[in-house]
């Protein structure tokens, strides 16, 4: 168990990851809780040279302040690299916690920063852009079960999860460590317009949904994947969901 947290860097309200869909096999720990945490490239707006086209991390201190659910936590934050961390910081902002280096545990959303003033100013440098969805392969389709957490929208999240039977989304599988990517994938490799195919819906009490997804973006590499590799949703530019395979992706040539 870590310390207390006494002077935080950040308020932000957490949501853990229901052990269903890859989060702790036991539910939220006890708390204060020191975890590792990642800040996606892609939604950087603040960053320094070598945190481009890699996924940054490092440790984060979790205390908190309110339990909202059992799995919902409004929460002070501290960062083993306080200063180095706090440009990086900024109200809105989501971050994935992470343990185990390939499993994602929980989602964070900034909800105030509250390090020096003149800590979180933007860098000179520009912000890269997102990497671009990859067209659309008319002719392989890749297909695979998975279980999706939700995420509320304290988090960043829909307002509420979808109840129609289908729905495009994009899916997206980062490079580096952390995300499960083959290692010779390529920038736009990693994001996949997608198809989920309601099996499950989500319940009153439980943000879960089992799902059938169609990949339909030129994603044959993703057969390289394996039950239980994570990744996760997005809608406008935000992480809407995690989820995880419950089976191996399969590649179906249409029209066999």
């Amino acid at each position: 168990m870590a310390m207390p947290v006494d002077d935080p860097a950040a308020t932000a309200v957490i949501e853990w990851i229901r052990p269903e869909a890859g989060g702790n096999r036991t539910g939220p720990p006890d708390w204060p809780v020191a975890a590792e945490i990642v800040f996606p490239w892609e939604v950087m707006r603040h960053y320094h040279p070598e945190h481009i086209d890699m996924n940054w991390g490092t440790t984060v201190i979790i205390d908190p302040i309110d339990l909202i659910t059992a799995y919902v936590w409004e929460s002070k934050l501290d960062f083993i690299a306080h200063y180095a961390v706090l440009p990086l910081l900024e109200a809105d902002r989501q971050v994935a916690i992470h343990r185990g280096g390939k499993r994602i545990v929980a989602v964070s959303r900034i909800k105030e920063v509250l390090g020096p003033a003149d800590a979180s100013q933007p860098s000179p440098l520009p912000r890269p852009g997102q990497p671009p969805v990859s067209p659309p392969d008319q002719t392989r389709e890749i297909i695979a079960a998975a279980t999706i957490n939700w995420l509320s929208s304290k988090t960043g999240g829909l307002d509420h999860p979808p109840t129609t039977s289908a729905f495009t989304v994009i899916a997206s599988f980062f490079g580096g460590s952390f995300w499960p990517t083959p290692r010779d994938v390529v920038e736009t490799d990693l994001r996949h317009q997608v198809i989920i195919e309601m099996i499950e819906p989500v319940s009153a009490l439980e943000p879960v949904s089992r799902v059938r997804l169609h990949f339909l973006s030129g994603a044959h590499r993703l057969t390289r994947l394996r039950p239980g590799d994570q990744f996760h949703l997005e809608r406008d530019g935000r992480m809407i969901a995690v989820a995880r395979f419950d089976d191996a992706p399969a590649q179906l040539i249409r029209g066999e």
